[in-house]
């Protein structure tokens, strides 16, 4: 069993990955285990989906509750996006096991160059795919990705 990881700030639901950059970018999917192969974790859990701002008083609360409080809170109209976050202590790249990445999902505005890219991964146990526009309503549909088939998915 495993959830959508995506970097630092992690998101499980597939629509909303591909907003950043028009829909050009990707989302990693990893493995649960991933959360716990990441160096310098500092906090982490499901985000609190609330209606309101969450409230840190900065002289009786500890720095983990201000953490809390702003890393693991989210408006709920965001709440559809079932989101797992680790917020790590050091900044810069962090060290994970590869092995925990499942599979990787494209923007439906993706460069041919990107989805060449991830679809060398196939050979390496990772599922690839790529999002379109459902043709029918405003949704993203997931397609799988063939090696050497290209397709541009906002047409």
């Amino acid at each position: 069993m495993w959830r959508w990881r995506q970097d630092i700030l992690l998101s499980v639901h597939v629509d909303l990955t591909y907003v950043a950059s028009s829909h050009t970018g990707f989302c990693i999917g990893f493995d649960d285990a991933f959360s716990h192969s990441i160096e310098d974790r500092g906090i982490e859990g499901d985000v609190l989906y609330v209606d309101s701002y969450p409230h840190y008083n900065y002289y009786t609360d500890s720095p983990k509750d201000y953490l809390t409080a702003t890393y693991l809170h989210k408006g709920k109209p965001w709440a559809y996006e079932n989101e797992y976050r680790v917020i790590t202590e050091g900044s810069g790249v962090k060290q994970f096991d590869k092995s925990l990445i499942k599979e990787i999902i494209l923007g439906c505005r993706a460069s041919f160059k990107l989805q060449d890219y991830a679809s060398k991964q196939i050979d390496k146990g990772i599922d690839v795919y790529k999002m379109a526009l459902d043709r029918d309503s405003y949704r993203l549909i997931r397609i799988r990705v063939k090696e050497g088939h290209h397709f541009q998915g906002d047409t």
